[in-house]
């Protein structure tokens, strides 16, 4: 775990590319280089290499990974306010906008603030029978003896059950034109953090990626935007967090732009549904590495 002697001065780590750093392992073989970290002991210092140093005129600029889950915990929610955000790749900008996601301090916290309600109470026990019911018309499609990608299976999961609860109805006939974009996005998001040029090339440069990306953004775009005019227009609400975003007030009584519902709504959509499908394709993961947990769970 951490304590107070600790400084990046002291942390060690596997041995990197001078000028490129972890970057060339982290891309070679992500989980590989990432368990091999264990090695180096709850806190592993990964150096980003002479050209991010250069780049961002900061010497001894690094990274950090952290094995211990109390030091993850101090991290992320108990102390979290002491840790400030990295900048983000620009296509992640373009996306997120202003959302909960990437907003720090007093701003952060009025959003999460917003959307306390929809997690307590009745609002969850909602949840299990949705959740549930997606799932198993999930499974229904799977056939015993047949190789099932679960990444790809757990996106399908997620999306599902993402877009009910934001927009209150199934995605239907829009879940291709979602799903493409949502996959170009992160596609794009992943180069702009993996390459230093690709992150310092704007996006109007007509890269076939770039060309990909804004057309799927503004399809994605203009759905959600049809749906906020819609739902505004409609005289009664759903039991969803659009509404809830329609309802919601600051703390000068001011009811929420639609570009701040946007930015909430594609936050949601996007981080919530990938980080979730992500979570549970590495639970499947381990599941397979424990058989007795496998067994208690059958």
């Amino acid at each position: 775990m951490i304590d107070q002697t600790m400084s990046p001065s002291t942390l060690s780590g596997p041995p990197v590319s001078r000028w490129w750093g972890c970057f060339p392992d982290l891309r070679r073989d992500t989980l590989g280089f990432l368990l091999h970290c264990h090695a180096y002991g709850d806190v592993v210092k990964l150096p980003m290499g002479l050209v991010v140093e250069l780049f961002l005129r900061q010497r001894d600029a690094a990274m950090y990974v952290l094995n211990h889950p109390a030091d993850v915990k101090h991290v992320l929610v108990t102390n979290q306010d002491n840790y400030r955000k990295a900048p983000v790749a620009p296509a992640e900008s373009r996306i997120f906008g202003q959302g909960v996601l990437h907003t720090e301090g007093e701003t952060h916290h009025r959003q999460r603030r917003l959307f306390l309600p929809f997690f307590h109470g009745n609002h969850v026990a909602a949840y299990t029978d949705l959740i549930t019911g997606k799932a198993h018309n999930r499974v229904e499609h799977w056939q015993d003896g047949t190789t099932v990608d679960i990444e790809h299976e757990m996106a399908h999961l997620t999306l599902s059950v993402i877009w009910r609860l934001l927009f209150g109805r199934d995605v239907g006939s829009e879940a291709d034109t979602v799903r493409e974009a949502i996959a170009v996005g992160q596609s794009l998001i992943k180069l702009q953090y993996d390459s230093l040029v690709a992150s310092l090339t704007p996006l109007w440069v007509p890269t076939k990626l770039h060309r990909q990306f804004t057309r799927g953004h503004r399809s994605m775009e203009a759905m959600i935007r049809r749906m906020i005019e819609e739902r505004r227009r409609a005289s009664h609400q759903n039991d969803d967090v659009l509404a809830l975003l329609l309802a919601s007030r600051d703390t000068e009584g001011r009811p929420l732009s639609d570009e701040e519902i946007r930015d909430e709504l594609m936050t949601f959509l996007l981080a919530g549904h990938e980080t979730t499908a992500n979570a549970l394709t590495w639970t499947w993961f381990l599941l397979s590495q424990f058989r007795s947990v496998r067994e208690r769970l059958a």
